[in-house]
């Protein structure tokens, strides 16, 4: 990268800091979200109960784990490849933008995705171990099983300025399966 882009550590700070601080700071929403759209229902899956305590941060630990890695790569994907396309397409910039968007949403998604995954889960399943969670995970499914809904999430090519967290968010439909 050019040192005017600033450099590769400044961009994989600036996209962790940013992804973690929208995903702590929205937790409690998307908790009230993942619950209304479990399986089992919204007062089973826990209603508003606990929602701003820290009990409500159930499966919080997927997403302190993924949210930081996710971000920083949708960042440093996003500057590379725009800085490398700039450089050779003028005078089109917003397609430009919108193509390195797409392109750091696809590279992102191979993090989010299974952070998201075990994410919901511990927010609508009593069990909000994030071992246990994976655990199952790949006992039912195998790695694959991690990748639910990618193909609905990284394949979209969309140009969402929040970087597609509610695409990827939506996209799971079962959310709590039982294993098979």
């Amino acid at each position: 990268m050019p040192s005017e882009e600033g450099s590769v550590v400044r961009w994989l700070v600036c996209g962790a800091s940013a992804g973690l601080a929208v995903d702590i700071g929205l937790y409690p929403l998307d908790t009230i979200k993942s619950r209304m759209q479990s399986k089992q229902g919204f007062i089973a899956a826990g209603g508003f109960k606990d929602i701003y305590r820290l009990l409500s941060f159930r499966g919080m630990s997927s997403v302190l784990v993924g949210s930081a890695p996710g971000a920083a790569i949708f960042f440093l994907t996003y500057k590379y490849i725009n800085g490398q396309m700039k450089r050779s397409i003028e005078g089109k910039d917003a397609l430009v933008d919108a193509f390195s968007a797409s392109l750091a949403e696809i590279a992102a998604c191979a993090v989010r995705v299974p952070t998201e995954l075990c994410k919901q889960r511990g927010q609508v399943n009593k069990n909000t171990r994030l071992t246990l969670i994976c655990k199952e995970i790949m006992e039912s499914k195998g790695l694959k099983g991690f990748y639910q809904g990618y193909e609905d999430s990284g394949n979209k090519l969309h140009f969402d300025p929040s970087m597609g967290k509610e695409s990827i968010a939506s996209s799971y439909t079962d959310l709590n399966s039982e294993p098979n």
